[in-house]
Parts: C-alpha cells; structure tokens; sequence
C-alpha cells in the first residue's frame, strides 16, 4: 500500500492495516500519550494512544528526519 492510498482509509481501517503488518519499530510517551512507530511500507505512520488505554487517538504519516 503506498501512503497516498493509506491516507485515504479510515482510522480503523489504517489500525487494521498497521496491526497485520507486523511493522511496529517503537514507541515514546509524550504528554500523556503513547505513540507507536510504524513503518508498513515506503513510509511511516505514528499512531497516537492514550497512556494507559488502548483507545486510539489519531494515526498520522510522518516523515523521520
């Protein structure tokens, strides 16, 4: 999937996607927040989660500079 067409799902459609693809690198907790790095293909996403739950808040692509 290229990012144009990931851009086009919706939020949990995006997290379906993220989670059968195996590509988590990482996370970090800011501002009460934990963010999770994905990297599915030829770009990366970051999925925001609120500490502690696991209710997703937004899933964004990124670039990794």
């Amino acid at each position: 999937m290229t990012s144009k067409e990931f851009k086009k799902l919706k939020l949990q459609e995006r997290w379906e996607f993220l989670k059968d693809s195996d590509a988590l690198l990482g996370y970090r907790f800011y501002g009460g927040f934990r963010i999770e790095l994905y990297s599915p293909g030829d770009f990366y996403t970051e999925v925001w989660k609120k500490a502690g739950l696991n209710q997703i808040y937004w899933i964004e692509i990124t670039s990794i500079e």
